[in-house]
């Protein structure tokens, strides 16, 4: 019991890491937002601002799971903030993606949030092609990218709409036409 303590102690949040990777990651966003103005939108800048993004997501998750600051309000706060930063919404989040991990791994449980639909059982009896299809849509490589699509642009357009109209038009009023258009 001692022993599994002291693991997790090794994992719990501390406020001066958060802090310190809260303003390394403010900084390159700014960082990537000056490169876009000062390059008129070129694509490397595009692309340093689309790393910060998911740079962003990942501390948007994090605070959304009340585990990247030690207090939990904090956490809620940050979250709260960065679903402007990340076009998605914190609430649409704590209602979806953490209560899937109350129950993930029980193939009981059918929710819309889950990314297995099947046991490893039930994928080896399958047809080829289904294992085939499988482990291509499977690799992080198309994954991620096809995920992001259908959660941020395509999934409950009504409900993500405000937070993804917010960021260009943020973008628009402090740094112009041009740059929010890079951003859409």
């Amino acid at each position: 019991r001692r022993q599994i303590q002291e693991l997790v102690a090794r994992h719990r949040a501390d406020d001066g890491e958060a802090w310190a990777s809260l303003a390394f990651t403010a900084t390159l966003w700014l960082s990537a937002m000056a490169a876009l103005v000062a390059t008129g939108g070129h694509w490397a800048a595009v692309i340093f601002l689309a790393f910060n993004m998911v740079r962003c997501f990942i501390v948007f998750h994090d605070a959304a799971h009340l585990s990247f600051f030690e207090d939990a309000g904090m956490n809620r706060v940050l979250a709260q903030v960065l679903q402007y930063f990340v076009n998605y919404s914190y609430e649409e989040w704590d209602a979806n993606h953490n209560p899937h991990h109350a129950h993930f791994g029980d193939s009981t449980v059918r929710d819309a949030s889950l990314t297995v639909f099947f046991s490893q059982r039930e994928l080896a009896e399958a047809p080829l092609p289904l294992r085939w299809a499988h482990r291509l849509i499977r690799d992080p490589l198309l994954f991620f990218p096809l995920a992001g699509l259908f959660v941020f642009w395509i999934n409950k357009p009504q409900i993500h709409g405000p937070s993804r109209a917010a960021m260009p038009l943020l973008l628009w009023l402090f740094l112009g036409p041009q740059t929010a258009l890079s951003y859409c």
